[in-house]
């Protein structure tokens, strides 16, 4: 799906009029536990192994210029959750987690793991509360 109407569509599911409105509708979606937005959202994206919001985010939200915010690309998410692997791990801990892109790949190799994110702006927190 392209960007644009993966854009269009989250939109109209969140019922917001822009990319500003999307963290504040996602972070009421998680706080009031709205099962129907994440159910809407998977099924346009049908896809669980990747960061969608990621694409949205950095295309229409991160402030690249004054925080120089800028997102694990997917390769380098699925490299990085592999050559971290070792034996008997139990804690997983993300110290600029973003949307969640690297945490989502080091799921994938281990889902029993315990995860621990950590993020600095409030912006992008709420795309990795509901990822």
């Amino acid at each position: 799906m392209e960007l644009k109407e993966l854009y269009e569509k989250t939109i109209k599911i969140l019922k917001v009029e822009s990319a500003e409105g999307i963290p504040d509708a996602l972070y009421s979606a998680v706080m009031t536990n709205d099962f129907n937005i994440h159910k809407e959202f998977n099924e346009l994206t049908g896809d669980l192994n990747r960061d969608y919001l990621q694409a949205i985010f950095q295309y229409y939200l991160a402030d690249r210029k004054e925080k120089k915010q800028d997102y694990t690309p997917p390769s380098q998410g699925r490299l990085l959750a592999r050559i971290t692997t070792v034996e008997n791990e139990r804690v997983c801990l993300d110290l600029c987690a973003g949307s969640g892109s690297l945490t989502i790949q080091k799921w994938l190799t281990n889902p029993k793991l315990k995860f621990i994110c950590k993020e600095l702006d409030s912006n992008v927190i709420p795309l990795l509360l509901f990822n």
